[in-house]
């Protein structure tokens, strides 16, 4: 899909753009939130990685199976000096 292509060229900031206009009902929103959060840790907009990131651990998705997620959340967190959250 275009999100990864452009996430795997290096192009966080289209990326995000892509991964955002992955509709929540579609079966490909979970990994489209996940691939959101990796995309702005790479932009260095950590405090927007946590919201998809959380998401996916507590939130809507959380009986999604996503092992990376609480691993962005903590960078996240961590970059955002939010370091009892990173643990």
């Amino acid at each position: 899909n275009l999100a990864r292509s452009a996430y795997s060229r290096g192009d966080d900031v289209q990326a995000a753009v892509y991964f955002k206009q992955v509709s929540h009902e579609s079966n490909y929103f979970p990994q489209a939130s996940l691939g959101l959060a990796w995309a702005y840790l790479g932009q260095k907009k950590p405090e927007l990685a946590i919201g998809p990131a959380y998401n996916l651990i507590v939130g809507e998705m959380k009986n999604t199976f996503f092992p990376s997620a609480p691993i962005v959340a903590a960078i996240a967190y961590y970059e955002t000096c939010h370091y009892d959250e990173a643990k």
